[in-house]
């Protein structure tokens, strides 16, 4: 992965919604757990045999998808590979994320989980669970100004490049220390360490997985903007932006209405669709430029919410292009970390010299720990904002 995400360079992260339409009956049906445990010793409650099969099928489904675009599309096999990583699950929700370094590469992502989604929906729908369906949603968060990574430590232990704070110090200055320290080793994959994410473009995708359906996988303005400016039909995948209106999203734009914008799901053949031309309905060829020109100017209509989307140094002009107020916003937020980790520099300093030493020998020794300390600390700093004190 390229550069730190949260302090360092600005980067646009991509984040995808799967969920389990049609399993909260599973999990409602009176007494089904209890009669099969007192009746069919060793089988699994019905409900908990669907969700687990749903977990396998959708990784197969999506592992499938991403291998089939490999062998096709050799020459833009980086697009995809080694990019799309597991989030988390919540309950009969998976949830996924990868980091975008150029406009193509949201599409190949865009055309590889909507294969996936097809799939394993079609799986679902002519399987013996009748009423199962899949939706999903896409969206993407830009880092680290309107969105934040944390870092959460699943044991007790204390972190090598633990920051003494006082208890009413800024819990950024911590985290800036455990996410260098997430990024360094194991190749950001740390065993005891659990990465999570924060903030408003957050909140607004898991709002909109609200408005998905089986057939519509709702999408954020962001990535509609960056879809219609590439314009990228996908590679063997439709993909067609499509508009409903406009809904106020709870905790969205200070209360003010959000734009639902979405890809159709579902093939040509699928029965839906079929049912939908029978019924004289059919999807509207909006003109990719019409929603490019209608999502830029909403953006700038809530410019204190929403920020044109960039992708940091992805070679295209009209992607990359990053705002002077954000690079001020940059430099201020170095030299506010600069400062708060020599204040714990000091106060790393005075805690060894304030603690008693039986021997000499014992003194050296603390003396080399807090020099180490006060090292990496600083050192921290420098290889957060290296690049962009350059740039500066």
């Amino acid at each position: 992965m390229r550069g730190f995400r949260l302090l360092c360079v600005p980067v646009c992260a991509f984040f995808f919604s799967v969920d389990l339409v049609g399993s909260t009956a599973f999990k409602q049906t009176a007494g089904a757990d209890i009669l099969v445990a007192k009746e069919g010793a060793g089988k699994q409650p019905p409900w908990q045999t669907v969700i687990l099969s749903f977990y396998k099928g959708f990784s197969t489904a999506l592992s499938a998808a991403i291998g089939d675009f490999v062998k096709t599309h050799s020459a833009d096999a980086s697009l995809v590979s080694n990019v799309l990583f597991f989030w988390k699950s919540l309950g009969d929700e998976l949830l996924y994320t990868a980091v975008i370094e150029n406009p193509r590469q949201a599409g190949a992502l865009v055309a590889v989980w909507l294969k996936a989604v097809q799939a394993f929906g079609i799986t679902l729908r002519e399987s013996d669970n009748k009423g199962l369906d899949l939706k999903s949603t896409a969206w993407l968060a830009g880092f680290p100004l309107k969105n934040r990574e944390v870092i959460f430590q699943s044991s007790s232990g204390q972190s090598a490049d633990k920051v003494e704070l006082d208890n009413d110090a800024d819990a950024s200055v911590e985290q800036y220390a455990l996410l260098n320290e997430w990024y360094r080793e194991s190749g950001g994959r740390k065993s005891d360490m659990q990465l999570d994410f924060l903030g408003t473009s957050i909140d607004t995708g898991f709002r909109l997985t609200g408005f998905s359906t089986p057939e519509k996988m709702c999408i954020s303005i962001e990535l509609a903007l960056i879809l219609c400016m590439s314009l990228v039909t996908g590679w063997g995948t439709e993909i067609k932006v499509q508009y409903d209106g406009n809904e106020v999203l709870k905790g969205v734009l200070g209360g003010r209405e959000y734009p639902i914008l979405w890809i159709s799901v579902y093939t040509h053949n699928d029965v839906a669709m079929l049912e939908k031309r029978l019924l004289g309905a059919r999807d509207h060829d909006l003109n990719p430029q019409a929603i490019v020109a209608y999502c830029r100017a909403f953006i700038a209509s809530k410019d204190l919410f929403l920020i044109s989307p960039f992708i940091y140094k992805c070679g295209t002009p009209d992607f990359e292009a990053i705002e002077p107020w954000y690079i001020d916003w940059l430099i201020s937020r170095k030299s506010y970390l600069e400062k708060e980790t020599e204040k714990a520099r000091l106060k790393t300093e005075q805690s060894a010299s304030d603690v008693e030493s039986p021997s000499v020998a014992t003194d050296a020794v603390a003396e080399q720990g807090a020099k180490e300390t006060v090292e990496r600390s600083t050192g921290e700093a420098a290889s957060y904002f290296g690049k962009l004190g350059t740039r500066a």
